[in-house]
């Protein structure tokens, strides 16, 4: 109904809302049938937003340093089946970040390796990256990572991307053209009976958010949080 609206309403300006109800009813129809109940969890930066989402999982997954982190939301789905944490990266995903290091590398080559470290002065953690970058070493991005400190490594290694493109080229960053998320699949840290329970209850899915105090100036960043609290169901604050 909603897309019939939005066709039959082409030329006119209330077209474009159908659209966005259209997409809104979809989303929620694959909540119902999934059994998914999306909690996305928000906290100003350092609130300890991390350590209360590995205390949920059970064990620590999402990377966390003193320095702001967290610029791509992230997905952790419970799975009772696994044995293991699965970080899984879409098609779409790779082929951003991909492109992204290719204008990253340019800018570098560019600039110099010496003048690129000195505008990332303030951030050490960020240092030894544009020398990665030019030789393509210790950055690489798998589609799939297994096991807690694999995911841990990628998931930093995406975010320093993130926050690279905002210190040397803000027209690359993959924010701008990014539509999906990185997934966790984990097991649940309760009882066997517990996991029993969780297949009649459905599916509860976290959303790691960027903080609203950690996006700085990159506007999309807060965009890309509104959106993941538009789909959330409920929303955790830890203040």
């Amino acid at each position: 109904l909603m897309n019939g609206a939005s066709t039959a309403l082409s030329s006119d300006n209330v077209s474009q809302k159908y659209a966005e109800f259209e997409q809104q009813v979809s989303q929620e129809a694959e909540k119902v049938k999934n059994l998914e109940l999306r909690m996305a969890i928000v906290a100003p930066m350092k609130a300890g937003k991390s350590t209360i989402t590995n205390a949920i999982v059970g064990q620590e997954i999402l990377p966390s340093r003193n320095a702001a982190m967290t610029t791509l939301p992230t997905e952790i789905i419970f799975d009772a089946e696994l044995t293991k944490p699965v970080l899984y990266l879409s098609s779409e995903i790779l082929a951003v970040f991909q492109e992204t290091l290719l204008v990253l590398r340019r800018r570098i080559d560019d600039r110099g390796i010496e003048q690129a470290k000195q505008e990332l002065a303030q951030y050490p953690h960020l240092q030894q990256m544009p020398e990665q970058i030019q030789k393509s070493v210790g950055l690489s991005i798998p589609a799939e990572s297994k096991g807690r400190e694999s995911i841990i490594h990628t998931l930093t290694s995406l975010n320093d991307i993130v926050r690279l493109c905002s210190i040397l080229d803000k027209s690359a960053d993959p924010l701008q053209s990014l539509m999906d998320v990185p997934r966790i699949y984990t097991p649940f840290w309760r009882s066997s009976q517990a996991n029993q329970q969780s297949k009649t209850l459905g599916n509860l899915v976290i959303v790691d958010t960027p903080g609203p105090n950690e996006a700085g100036d990159n506007l999309r960043l807060q965009g890309v949080v509104e959106e993941q609290l538009s789909r959330s169901s409920i929303v955790l604050i830890v203040l």
